[in-house]
């Protein structure tokens, strides 16, 4: 998420893409697991596209022809941040803020 996310808004700073990615699993993992499943990713996807003001198939024709055109630099760039993203500590902070919300929908 966090790479589609700054390959869509080069502008936007690389903490706040996975900033903004973390917690959209938080909010769209309704079964609470870290992760988001096909379902829960096709309503993020949704969201997304109403925010964009995008159809799928726009969206869809960007992401493929950036990343098939991107620069190399963009692209290693890319690699590398995915690589960070995978990291373990990511995987806790998104394990922290799913049973943040979990206990949250409790009260």
């Amino acid at each position: 998420l966090a790479m589609a996310l700054k390959r869509r808004q080069l502008a936007m700073p690389w903490h706040e893409c996975l900033e903004k990615a973390v917690n959209s699993v938080a909010i769209f993992d309704r079964n609470r697991d870290g992760r988001l499943d096909r379902t829960e990713f096709e309503d993020y996807v949704q969201v997304l596209l109403s925010e964009l003001n995008e159809t799928f198939l726009e969206f869809a024709e960007f992401m493929v022809l950036s990343t098939t055109f991107g620069r190399e630099d963009e692209n290693h760039t890319m690699a590398a941040l995915e690589q960070e993203v995978m990291s373990p500590e990511y995987q806790q902070e998104i394990d922290e803020r799913v049973n943040f919300r979990r206990e949250m929908l409790k009260v």
